[in-house]
């Protein structure tokens, strides 16, 4: 028989003064946030292991608008930097006003100076917290007015198109956004979970007149459907289903999370799912790539449209490709090459089938295969998209029911 081994040093029982796990306690430690400086304060919650790369570590809250008539004028654009002294009545006086006008070299007098100090003024007093719905009620009627080529320094240009006549019986408007701009805030942030207001963290210790925010320039299609069309068909069976199916898997995650409950507006759910189809279709047609390339819902009762455009701090926002496909010929082509090519998807039919996919399982017949995009692209997070609204389902009888299922089977029949 061999010697025998000298025994291991990492074997038997080892001493340890770890307590059991009952018995351990959550001790009160204070919690650093160094962006507010020595603003410290104590934190009794049980920590949470993160990898530090993790997308859950920080969620950006941000805010963005597209600048439109009259903020998008060349007068505004001038009065911007000096409006930190003009915003003061006792301190705006007829010599300064006159050494402002100075400064433009004769492209404005000081009575349009005065006109739009008047005009800035009184809509800070009519409202000093601009909601989402008003910014969005406001895009949507200067993309609906349209505005014409006539100022080299406007940053705002939209021309009517004519509708694709395979269409006409559903958009009401096309516009051919040559140029935009675009600013996007940041006014906070949460982690872990994404979206919740109440759940907010401040970026200062104290409230500030500024945020940091970007400007981008871009341009962009926008598509207006008719609202009343949409209202009718929601009220149909099948979209009314397909709504319950998302609100009750909404109302299980606001549960969970401790989230109010959210609505569900099946005819937003549809055009969403269309907007992320356009984007998948231009990103072939225009040659731009998908990421470069975003979306703008305009729902609610009295409107329904979107916004697809460009908005790149880069040289992928202004070259003039994703403009050019909202000519008639070209949308048409595009709509109708994206719908009947996106109607089918290479996970189907699991994909047309899911009843909970994505997210939280807030998507139902949605997939990577098919409408799913950069998440840089989408508003929402790639959540609330349903491909049957579009194409109807192909299980009892409901193949006719999507929005755009008669115009499908006619193209694939042809």
């Amino acid at each position: 028989m061999g010697s025998p081994q000298p025994s291991s040093p990492y074997s038997g029982p080892r001493p340890t003064n770890r307590k059991p796990h009952s018995d351990w306690t959550i001790k009160r430690v204070p919690l650093t946030r160094p962006w507010l400086g020595a603003d410290n304060e104590e934190c009794g919650e049980v920590p949470r292991a993160l990898q530090r790369g993790a997308s859950n570590v920080w969620y950006p809250a941000v805010r963005s608008s597209i600048s439109i008539p009259p903020y998008s004028e060349a007068l505004s654009k001038f009065v911007d930097p000096h409006w930190l002294v003009l915003s003061d009545p006792d301190v705006v006086t007829p010599a300064l006003l006159a050494k402002i006008a100075d400064s433009s070299n004769g492209r404005f007098t000081v009575e349009q100076i005065v006109i739009e100090i008047e005009r800035r003024r009184g809509e800070e007093r009519e409202d000093d917290d601009l909601s989402e719905a008003r910014l969005r009620s406001g895009e949507y009627r200067a993309l609906i007015d349209g505005r014409p080529d006539d100022d080299p320094d406007a940053d705002f240009v939209c021309l009517p198109r004519d509708v694709p006549a395979v269409f006409d019986d559903l958009i009401t408007d096309v516009r051919k956004v040559t140029r935009l701009r675009e600013v996007r805030a940041l006014y906070g942030f949460t982690r872990l979970d994404g979206g919740v207001e109440s759940n907010l963290c401040a970026l200062s210790a104290t409230r500030k007149n500024w945020l940091p925010a970007i400007q981008v320039i871009g341009e962009g299609i926008f598509i207006a459907f008719d609202r009343q069309r949409l209202e009718n068909w929601a009220n149909r069976p099948f979209a009314r289903e397909r709504a319950r199916m998302l609100k009750v898997v909404a109302d299980r995650n606001a549960a969970e999370y401790g989230h109010p409950p959210k609505h569900i507006d099946i005819v937003e759910v549809a055009l969403h799912t269309l907007a992320h189809i356009i984007i998948d279709q231009l990103s072939l047609d225009a040659g731009y790539p998908a990421a470069a390339l975003r979306e703008r819902l305009y729902v609610d009762d009295d409107m329904a449209g979107l916004l697809i455009y460009t908005a790149s701090s880069d040289s992928a926002g202004s070259l003039g490709g994703v403009a050019a496909m909202a000519e008639t010929d070209q949308l048409g082509n595009a709509l109708g090459e994206g719908l009947v090519r996106l109607s089918w998807c290479s996970s189907d039919p699991v994909c047309i089938e899911s009843r909970g996919s994505g997210s939280d399982a807030l998507n139902l017949a949605a997939c990577h295969a098919c409408v799913l995009v950069p998440e840089t692209s989408c508003e929402k997070n790639n959540s609330f998209l349903d491909r049957a609204l579009l194409f109807g389902t192909r299980d009892g009888g409901n193949e006719s029911e999507g929005i755009f299922s008669e115009f499908v089977a006619n193209a694939i029949g042809a």
